[in-house]
């Protein structure tokens, strides 16, 4: 068996590497970043809708009915 080294300025090395998915995820900011910005807008839509909610019973409140009978009532 043997092993040559040889030093040749001629030579062309093609070398390809390899490009997957997680690389490029992480070119458009990492998982952390995505995960981060799908979380935030599911708070968005979720607070939005408990405002709306808030706002309303806020805004609007049913009376009680009355335990008293009406004063034109017959019975």
């Amino acid at each position: 068996m043997d092993i040559t080294v040889e030093m040749n300025l001629d030579q062309k090395v093609i070398a390809r590497d390899g490009y997957t998915i997680l690389d490029y995820i992480s070119d458009l900011g990492g998982m952390q970043g995505m995960l981060i910005s799908a979380f935030a807008y599911f708070l968005l839509f979720w607070n939005h809708n408990m405002f709306d909610n808030h706002m309303v019973t806020r805004l609007y409140k049913l009376k009680k009915p009355s335990r008293e009978k009406p004063a034109n009532s017959n019975g």
